[in-house]
């Protein structure tokens, strides 16, 4: 996955495992909803899977596109 942060002068491409993300979801982003972290626990695998062959076949998908007000653009794609 390739994170980009656009905000006048300041620039910000990382490149991040997939594996990681969804970890990282996982862990960290449900802490409110329990039954949505476990299912991403049990189906990382299958998840996985499917992500990896998006990106094998629609290189460069777009995933989340946000321009603020003021011109900062956030962009998260595959």
């Amino acid at each position: 996955m390739k994170l980009r942060v656009r905000a006048g002068k300041f620039r910000l491409s990382l490149r991040l495992p997939t594996g990681l993300c969804l970890r990282a979801i996982a862990k960290w982003g449900c802490k409110e909803d329990a039954e949505l972290a476990a299912f991403l626990r049990a189906h990382r695998a299958k998840i996985m899977r499917i992500v990896k062959e998006a990106r094998r076949t629609h290189r460069g998908l777009e995933l989340l596109h946000v321009v603020s007000a003021d011109g900062e653009e956030v962009s998260i794609t595959l």
